[in-house]
């Protein structure tokens, strides 16, 4: 007789816990296989760990549902006092947000409330609960594209630096780019972020996390074809602000635009 494959080894056992922690009101068998698998410390955490427990909170029954949102909010609220980066408490707010997002696009319940509190999380200090934040949005994009679009759209706002990060993060997924929509909505978000990058007087150590995000997104937008992408590249090539010429050449490093529109990039690359 074969083994079961790992993968599904682990949703099953981690199935049952969180089956568990639900029905008895007691997550801390739960809590201590995620922290114990997570992967911390050290310096990349177990994202397959963290995506599956996301899709098993989506797929609960809707009897059970609203105990498992109770319990990804009150895992959310674990700060970074107690669950410092690197600290395997960290990964309990990372697991919970990620979840929070996948289960409202899957039920289609608290969808505002989901947001806002994925938009708190989004300016917390801790990168990895901020990257947290751009799987579930990007769970919410996928199945209730619509209002999120128009969600992440209020999330652009002057000196909103995380935030605004998260939304850059959050649409640049090839599998979401797909949709020409979405890409398009995806440039014009992008745009937005750009005015208010150009505009900025105080560029602090929030900026650079989003200069350091834009010098990834923008070429993931744009190598996905997206008929309006080129104008954001020309846009930071034809503009004198160093950081956003800085995003312009972190961006044209980038195989998959080199890949998508060799023309472009050479043409612009020259203008450097």
């Amino acid at each position: 007789m074969s083994a079961r494959p790992v993968g599904e080894a682990r949703r099953q056992e981690v199935g049952g816990l969180l089956v568990q922690a639900l029905s008895r009101g007691d997550d801390g068998n739960l809590r201590a296989y995620l922290m114990g698998h997570s992967n911390l410390p050290g310096p990349r955490g177990n994202l397959e760990l963290a995506a599956d427990f996301a899709h098993l909170v989506a797929e609960l029954p809707p009897e059970q549902t609203e105990s498992a949102r109770i319990l990804c909010l009150r895992w959310t609220e674990i700060d970074a006092d107690t669950g410092p980066v690197g600290d395997p408490t960290e990964y309990l707010p990372f697991c919970a947000a990620w979840a929070l997002g996948s289960l409202a696009a899957r039920t289609g319940q608290h969808i505002d409330d989901t947001i806002e509190r994925l938009y708190r999380l989004a300016a917390d200090p801790r990168w990895r609960l901020r990257e947290a934040v751009a799987n579930g949005l990007q769970a919410l994009l996928a199945d209730r594209t619509a209002e999120t679009l128009a969600a992440l759209e209020r999330w652009i706002e002057p000196g909103h630096w995380l935030p605004m990060r998260a939304v850059a993060a959050a649409v640049a997924e090839p599998s979401l780019l797909q949709d020409p929509a979405l890409a398009a909505e995806a440039v014009v978000l992008h745009h937005l972020i750009l005015d208010q990058a150009s505009a900025a007087t105080e560029r602090g150590p929030d900026f650079r996390v989003l200069r350091q995000g834009l010098g990834y997104t923008v070429s993931v937008v744009v190598a996905s074809r997206a008929s309006a992408g080129p104008a954001l590249l020309e846009r930071l090539a034809a503009s004198t602000d160093p950081d956003l010429r800085w995003i312009l050449r972190e961006n044209l490093k980038n195989n998959r635009l080199r890949r998508a529109r060799p023309d472009l990039v050479g043409l612009l690359s020259d203008s450097l």
